[in-house]
């Protein structure tokens, strides 16, 4: 096998000239000033896998692993395309997620739906962020057909032969949506889905890529429509939900083979002014914000001063659950921190009480 990138594009152009004919191979091309490649998905085949593997456990830390499949779904106006958006220009320009830059990769997105939206909300981010994605990112519009072996094979191709020509690796694929890569499959069949999910991963094995699927929620369900195969398949799942509060959403890792599957990711986004090539200023949606949650780290000296407040209480009241414990030591804790908020002092306090309802229990 062969294992450098530029060794594997040596044995594609071998391939490509003395197997099937440059003619049926296609090419990419751009829009002028777009910032972005545009990739026909009417290619070609094989290529011999790296054998070296990824290099790194984490291409987006906490959320996406290196060369792996996953899924990211929720219900209609969750904000999916934008969340993915995010992710491949964040990766494209190496730019900060989560308080850490992220190792630059190239990204590609098909656009199985709403392909005309996608540059404007590159074009979006890129105003918000004040970053260029440079042709880092390529769009594939067309022709790809999930279910099939050789269009795996083609796209798989295609895409290792554009980023042979920029020179970097190529990071993660973004199938937006499921349902368009799968027309006329049974999503309720497991042979089928498993057939999908297969070739998948067939895709990551090919470009050493991650491959992250967009999918929806079953109707009236909260997990993802279809057979119980595809999350079974999948080396990560993401939910996200969008927030009653309007322009925000939070992503909720429920699965994760080799990390934290308990993970939580708060997102907001901010309406954007872009300018057609006409000149016309139109609104867009990018993301401005996506962190990770974290626990509260109590120091022990904090949760000493809460215990020693309740135990104090209960010599007055004799009773752990009493209200009226409840009530004095919170308002001492809200008096002596008063810019910390009023649930993060109620965990504090539980966090205190179920300490010493355990040391009375050991103690007995």
């Amino acid at each position: 096998m062969l294992g450098n990138r530029e060794e594997r594009g040596k044995a594609m152009t071998s391939l490509l000239n003395g197997t099937l004919g440059a003619s049926k191979y296609g090419t990419t091309s751009s829009q002028p000033g777009d910032g972005l490649d545009v990739l026909r998905s009417d290619f070609l085949v094989r290529l011999p896998p790296d054998e070296t593997g990824p290099n790194q456990l984490w291409l987006v830390p906490d959320l996406i692993p290196s060369q792996s499949i996953g899924m990211l779904y929720g219900p209609p106006g969750s904000f999916k395309s934008f969340t993915a958006i995010d992710i491949c220009c964040k990766l494209v320009t190496g730019a900060s997620f989560n308080g850490a830059p992220l190792e630059s990769h190239l990204a590609a997105y098909l656009t199985l739906e709403a392909e005309s939206s996608f540059p404007k909300r590159v074009k979006g981010w890129e105003v918000l962020n004040e970053l260029k994605v440079d042709r880092r990112m390529v769009q594939v519009y067309s022709g790809f057909d999930g279910s099939d072996k050789e269009s795996v094979e083609k796209l798989a191709y295609g895409l290792n032969s554009w980023a042979e020509r920029r020179g970097m690796p190529l990071g993660v694929i973004i199938v937006d949506t499921m349902t368009l890569a799968t027309m006329g499959l049974d999503e309720n069949s497991n042979n089928q889905m498993s057939k999908f999910t297969a070739n998948c991963g067939r895709l990551s094995a090919l470009t050493g890529a991650s491959v992250l699927i967009i999918h929806h929620p079953g109707k009236g369900r909260s997990d993802p429509r279809g057979s119980s195969s595809l999350v079974a398949n999948m080396d990560y799942l993401i939910k996200i939900d969008s927030e009653p509060s309007g322009l925000s959403f939070v992503l909720n890792v429920e699965k994760q083979r080799d990390g934290d599957a308990n993970a939580k990711f708060k997102g907001v986004l901010e309406k954007v002014k872009i300018q057609e090539p006409d000149g016309t200023l139109v609104d867009t949606l990018s993301v401005a914000q996506l962190n990770k949650f974290t626990r509260e780290k109590v120091k022990p000296k904090v949760t000493e001063r809460v215990k020693s407040l309740i135990y104090e209480s209960l010599e007055l009241t004799g009773e752990l659950d009493d209200k009226a414990t409840t009530k004095r030591v919170m308002s001492v804790l809200s008096d002596e921190e008063p810019s910390v908020s009023e649930d993060t002092l109620r965990k504090r306090f539980n966090r205190a009480k179920n300490e010493i309802r355990l040391e009375m229990q050991l103690s007995n």
